[in-house]
């Protein structure tokens, strides 16, 4: 039985605000070749003041695999997006997730994940593109902690 988040669009107007989100996806997977594709994870961050500060604290990944019962916790992905100019557009458009699992040695690539920073102002376009992140369990009950991974992209004109 294979729990798959498809989309999830989360859309957030803020003036001189700070958000925290927390997002728990848990994925659980009980085919030893299963594949989890959260195809089109769209966050549109909208900002309407300067100086705003978007930190989504503790996007926690728990991936409970059932097969081999290991415990995968990317554990406070902080992602800090600090703008300076107004009106400024956050999109990260087709975070996409792929999570292949074979066995006890699962692999799981995160594929292109791209995050693409369009700026209104200056029309900037950072694109952090095949963000490739293969993590190789050959334990059972194998726990692979990604604590504190701290993204931290200050957008200055």
């Amino acid at each position: 039985m294979l729990s798959d988040v498809d989309v999830l669009t989360l859309l957030l107007k803020l003036t001189e605000v700070l958000v925290e989100t927390e997002v728990l996806l848990e994925l659980l997977l009980t085919d030893s070749d299963a594949l989890i594709e959260d195809d089109t994870l769209l966050l549109k961050l909208v900002l309407a003041d300067s100086d705003a500060l978007i930190e989504a604290d503790t996007l926690v990944l728990m991936l409970v695999l059932a097969d081999t019962e290991a415990l995968i916790e990317a554990d406070t992905l902080v992602l800090m997006l600090v703008l300076t100019d107004s009106d400024a557009l956050i999109e990260a458009d087709t975070l996409l997730l792929k999570l292949v699992l074979a066995d006890s040695d699962a692999l799981i690539e995160a594929d292109t994940l791209v995050l693409m920073l369009v700026l209104a102002d200056s029309d900037a376009l950072i694109e952090a593109d095949t963000l490739l992140l293969m993590l190789v369990l050959a334990d059972s009950d194998a726990l692979i902690e990604a604590d504190t991974l701290l993204l931290k992209l200050v957008l200055a004109d």
